[in-house]
């Protein structure tokens, strides 16, 4: 029998798109395992539409506010209609009044988190991929909620998981830079590192991701052509481990993003844009993984810039990096979830 997976979550300037993201990698799973998988949002980037449409067998638009009494009962009736066997939830505005009346249905609940700063989880499964999870944040938690914490279960799409075997040469002397500061950087804390560049030495040459919902590209493109560096500009890419894997260095905003260039083995300088990421940068000072420099809204160019430059003249520092990075996300998440899922 054909199941069905129901996806709920969205994706916005202000919350970015990693959630969907990581969503979309459980999308691809569960549709080449020949399962139904509906996709229901209340907002949906322009942007990743092409991609959510490819992997799931329909799409639903909620017109309620999300997270909300009526986005709820929405979500749950879709799930009936459905016959849905699990519901994904997946954003920081789904609160625990949410959740349980989705746990009210017969299809199972796996609860993507963050923070463990839920009032309740009585979910069946709570994952959280992030370095700084523990079972102590999910105290106030049903007995038989089963938990998913760490890096062992870092969600990672086909793009990536087709470079499992990859291994990069850190002891080069890196010549080229991947940018990328998320899905919509509302700050535009990306004109900070091109400004940044500007100081760095060395010759580089640089590709900055654009993200599908970040609006400063114009900027952008003009500023580049002023840094002293080689800069190229890319909006909204379907290749980004090709483009991780073209990278001997990056600088990178603290979502999910770190944990794929930690996969790729991509020596990388991380600053947060956004006040849900200081949780990923408590994970990387706990762990010695990348160079967490703190805010971009609070740092100088120039700190930024001589991380890079460290970064391009520490062979060594370069090499634990990529190593530890490569330690820590194995890239067999995925598996590991699906795995408890078909099994609950």
């Amino acid at each position: 029998m054909t199941e069905t997976l129901l996806i709920r979550t969205d994706g916005s300037s202000q919350i970015g798109t990693g959630h969907v993201m990581r969503c979309l990698s459980l999308a691809q799973a569960w549709s080449k395992a020949d399962g139904n998988v509906h996709f229901v949002g209340a907002k949906i980037p322009n942007g990743l539409t092409d991609r959510i449409d490819q992997w799931t067998t329909r799409v639903h638009r909620l017109n309620s506010p999300r997270g909300s009494q009526c986005d709820a009962t929405r979500t749950t009736d879709i799930a009936n209609e459905y016959d849905a066997s699990w519901i994904v939830v997946d954003g920081p505005h789904f609160d625990a009044d949410y959740l349980s009346e989705l746990t009210v249905g017969p299809a199972r609940v796996l609860l993507i988190d963050d923070m463990g700063k839920r009032v309740h989880y009585g979910t069946d499964i709570v994952l959280n991929q992030n370095l700084h999870a523990h079972e102590d944040m999910y105290a106030n938690r049903y007995s038989d909620t089963e938990l998913l914490l760490g890096s062992d279960y870092v969600l990672f799409r086909d793009e990536f998981l087709e470079w499992i075997d990859w291994s990069p040469d850190p002891e080069v002397k890196p010549r080229t830079l991947l940018v990328t500061l998320g899905g919509s950087d509302p700050n535009n804390h990306t004109k900070t590192v091109l400004n940044a560049l500007d100081q760095v030495e060395a010759d580089l040459e640089t590709v900055v991701i654009v993200g599908a919902l970040n609006d400063s590209l114009p900027e952008l493109t003009d500023l580049a052509e002023e840094v002293n560096q080689s800069i190229q500009l890319k909006q909204n890419v379907s290749d980004m481990a090709a483009q991780m894997a073209w990278a001997d260095i990056a600088v990178s905003s603290g979502g999910t993003t770190c944990w794929e260039l930690a996969f790729m083995g991509v020596p990388t300088v991380v600053g947060t844009i956004a006040p849900i990421e200081e949780y990923t940068m408590t994970g990387l000072r706990q762990t010695k993984l990348f160079s967490p420099v703190g805010n971009f809204e609070d740092i100088a160019e120039s700190e930024i810039g001589n991380e890079i430059t460290r970064l391009i003249s520490d062979t060594d520092y370069r090499t634990r990096m990529s190593n530890r990075g490569q330690e820590i996300v194995d890239g067999y998440g995925r598996q590991r979830t699906i795995e408890t899922m078909r099994n609950f």
